[in-house]
């Protein structure tokens, strides 16, 4: 049993490494604004609705897995007042990549300082599209939950650039 175990060791960490050949270790750094949106069971009522800027880091661990760590800074919208809050976010992202494009769908878990740190979890889906041999543009979208009392459910949609080194 425990050479089976090992054997099952060995393999995983062969795939892991030849993965990380593929996607070319190239780490980036990007930038992206957008909107958030309140989500909730009534209409969307416009004035609620509001900036989303942040940064973040896309770090490949195998061919189509990233670890994306990012810092976003949003308004809250009138969900609980115009205040705003900072996310720090530790997402898991996993790549589909085609000729052209490549689709990524993720989950997401962090802390977020709004007037006092609640944790966030949340799920995220986007297309990047290399521009250039460098730069990539991409679009996103994320659900996520601020866990406090009482929760926050919004809605986040942005584009940006990713740097790749």
């Amino acid at each position: 049993m425990r050479r089976i175990i090992t054997l099952m060791a060995a393999g995983i960490i062969v795939v892991g490494i030849s993965g990380s050949a593929l996607c070319e270790g190239r780490v980036g750094l990007g930038a992206s604004v957008g909107a958030v949106f309140p989500n909730n069971d009534k209409d969307i009522d416009w004035s609620d609705v509001g900036l989303n800027w942040g940064f973040w880091v896309d770090i490949p661990i195998a061919w189509v897995f990233n670890l994306t760590p990012s810092a976003e800074i949003y308004d809250l919208g009138g969900k609980v007042g115009k205040d705003t809050a900072t996310d720090i976010c530790l997402n898991f992202k996993f790549i589909v990549p085609f000729s052209f494009m490549r689709f990524f769908f993720g989950v997401a878990g962090g802390v977020t300082n709004h007037l006092d740190y609640h944790p966030n979890a949340g799920v995220l889906a986007g297309l990047s599209f290399p521009l250039v041999s460098n730069l990539e543009a991409f679009v996103q979208a994320k659900y996520k939950i601020l866990i406090a009392d009482p929760n926050v459910h919004t809605i986040h949609a942005n584009a940006g650039m990713l740097f790749m080194f």
